[in-house]
């Protein structure tokens, strides 16, 4: 569904989760019958209580797993805050930015850019993958030169980390959208996953665009559509992920690919999850939830992000 940004501050509404640590060990309530909860995962959670029993999660079970109550989980989340994310470029604004720290951490980071199609274009959006980035505490050093831009252009990252200048001013923005970020598997999931693992969430057109990488290496990659809910709602937004292909989530030939995602996604059976058409995540913004830490993606199966 299209919509307008949202108009929160950045400090209450990143949904990066790149650094966090939250592990979540949900108790053993049974899981309500598929058509219960595909009732429920069509609509927006209005109470907390509410969104936890459609879990099969017990609330009270569910704030003493995280090992602490969950408004300090929310905290530690936002105190673990970097400069990793999805940027948006005001210049760009069909593109996107997406920033990582490179393997073994120190001053270095990689992008991958992409600055879309201009609006009555018939040409096909470029994208540019591992563009290196050189970092010094808050000074990113960019080589646009791969695209015809300049080389050694200095940005500088604000101290809430939430945007980069530039010189000319123009500034770039993380988490636009809110829901777009880096996330990591920090609870359920496939024990062997590496730990170079990520997904990235970024605004694709009027839908959402997911990329799953279970290894850390970008060739890896698979990408899946999906959709995401209202931003206001409460206590959490809806992302819908069709990993058979949207409006295809049926067909017995895509099964194969949706199973292979599975490693992390364990729980939803296939009949279920096709037949209602996609897996819906619940994400948390309000770091004053007390069902799910701020910046988290909860699934049925328990799987967080």
């Amino acid at each position: 569904a299209s919509f307008a940004p949202p108009t929160c501050s950045k400090a209450g509404c990143t949904a990066t989760t790149f650094t966090t640590t939250t592990q979540l060990s949900m108790s053993s309530s049974s899981t309500p019958p598929p058509s219960q909860r595909r009732a429920f995962l069509q609509q927006t959670g209005t109470a907390a209580a509410v969104a936890l029993a459609s879990l099969g999660i017990n609330p009270t079970s569910a704030q003493a797993a995280f090992g602490s109550p969950i408004t300090e989980q929310s905290a530690a989340n936002k105190a673990a805050e970097s400069y990793q994310g999805v940027y948006s470029d005001p210049n760009h604004p069909d593109g996107y930015r997406v920033i990582m720290a490179a393997k073994g951490g120190g001053n270095k980071a990689t992008m991958t850019i992409s600055d879309g199609v201009p609006k009555g274009s018939t040409d096909e959006a470029k994208t540019y993958k591992d563009v290196p980035i050189a970092v010094d505490g808050d000074d990113f050093v960019f080589d646009f030169s791969f695209k015809g831009g300049p080389k050694n252009i200095k940005a500088t990252l604000s101290a809430d980390k939430q945007s980069l200048t530039f010189p000319d001013g123009n500034t770039w923005t993380k988490n636009f959208y809110k829901y777009d970020g880096i996330y990591k598997v920090t609870s359920g999931g496939d024990p062997a996953l590496s730990k170079d693992a990520y997904r990235v969430i970024r605004k694709n057109g009027a839908d959402i665009l997911l990329e799953v990488n279970d290894t850390g290496n970008p060739g890896d990659s698979k990408f899946v559509e999906g959709s995401v809910g209202t931003l206001f709602s409460i206590p959490t937004c809806e992302l819908t992920f069709y990993y058979g292909g949207k409006g295809a989530a049926t067909a017995a030939a895509e099964y194969s690919f949706m199973d292979a995602l599975y490693d992390f996604q364990r729980g939803n059976d296939a009949g279920a999850t096709t037949a209602y058409g996609g897996t819906v995540g619940q994400l948390s913004l309000q770091d004053r939830n007390t069902v799910f830490p701020y910046g988290t993606i909860t699934f049925p199966d328990k799987t967080v992000w």
